[in-house]
């Protein structure tokens, strides 16, 4: 994996986090304490190839390796100030790019980026993508045929995760219901009201502190334990589809730009049906068909693996 670089912050912004940081001391820490376990997880999983500091020094590595994949979370959002053209493997030859369920979590291309977008795409030979919302668009201007896979995490089984998933000892007895939100959560108590949380603990790991500090496998485990799942995470969603948790989806709030196309390419590409706590019968809660789904999944990383033995010339 290479890592991207970071965004370097001005002096000014440097010192306001810092005069924010001492009088908020117990929130800088919380964050730091997260952040160290989150490294560790890294640590744990994943071979970092070194940083690259240049644009220049990134393009003299294309001949070090065969094939270049690029399929990270929200990696093509035309609204993230993080996204370029290195993204898009500009610094490899043509036959080295290969695409992998990039997700783009937009329902358009503003006008002022269509071209370059447009251009970066034609720089491969095919493409893969997350949201089916896109597909006719790059398709028609790019004459590059595209196609739309499952999430990544899906590829690899539920055993697989749960050999990662751990819990705290503190949750080891309890029922509870998981809440992990990443916009506004207005409605959430009118969610939960709703689909009868009565006698179960309500655990909002990005409310509370004591949830905010957990690390990656405790929120694998914790999605494992619980009674069910409330969320407006895209990979809240498929952990609970992982772990065969029954699930609601709640609009994500605060954001300005929409991304439900995600969610539903993933849930019509496993036929799960109206899983948005806004429209789903509060019988339907519990009646997933799992074998069902774990049978389509399958059939998706079949897709998968006919796509990259297609990409990869041997």
């Amino acid at each position: 994996t290479i890592p991207q670089n970071k965004h370097t912050d001005s002096a000014r912004t440097v010192f306001r986090k810092f005069k924010y940081n001492i009088f908020h001391l117990s929130t800088f820490m919380n964050h730091y304490m997260r952040h160290m376990k989150f490294m560790a997880f890294d640590k744990m999983l994943i071979n970092y190839y070194r940083r690259i500091k240049s644009k220049k020094v990134l393009s003299e590595i294309n001949d070090e390796f065969d094939y270049f994949v690029c399929g990270s979370d929200q990696i093509w959002s035309p609204f993230s100030p993080f996204v370029d053209d290195t993204l898009f493997l500009t610094f490899a030859d043509k036959e080295k790019r290969i695409s992998y369920a990039a997700s783009i979590a937009a329902e358009y291309i503003p006008k002022d980026k269509e071209e370059s977008f447009i251009g970066y795409w034609k720089g491969f030979e095919e493409i893969s993508i997350r949201e089916e919302k896109l597909k006719p668009f790059i398709e028609q201007n790019t004459r590059v045929a595209t196609s739309v896979h499952i999430d990544p995490t899906l590829l690899h089984s539920r055993k697989f995760w749960s050999t990662l998933a751990t819990v705290p000892k503190k949750f080891h007895e309890d029922k509870f219901v998981f809440c992990y939100f990443l916009g506004e959560k207005s409605h959430v108590q009118e969610v939960l009201d709703k689909y009868n949380v009565d006698g179960l603990k309500v655990v909002d790991i990005m409310k509370e502190s004591q949830y905010y500090v957990i690390s990656p496998t405790d929120f694998l485990g914790m999605i494992k334990k619980s009674e069910f799942v409330v969320t407006d995470s895209y990979h809240g969603t498929i952990f609970s589809i992982i772990f065969h948790k029954p699930f609601v989806i709640v609009n994500r709030e605060g954001k300005s730009n929409d991304m439900k196309s995600r969610f539903e390419t993933l849930i019509n590409m496993l036929s799960i049906g109206d899983r948005w706590a806004d429209t789903m019968p509060v019988e339907n809660m519990y009646g997933l068909d799992y074998v069902k789904i774990d049978n389509l999944i399958m059939r998706e990383q079949k897709r998968t693996k006919e796509y990259f033995q297609r990409r990869i010339r041997r």
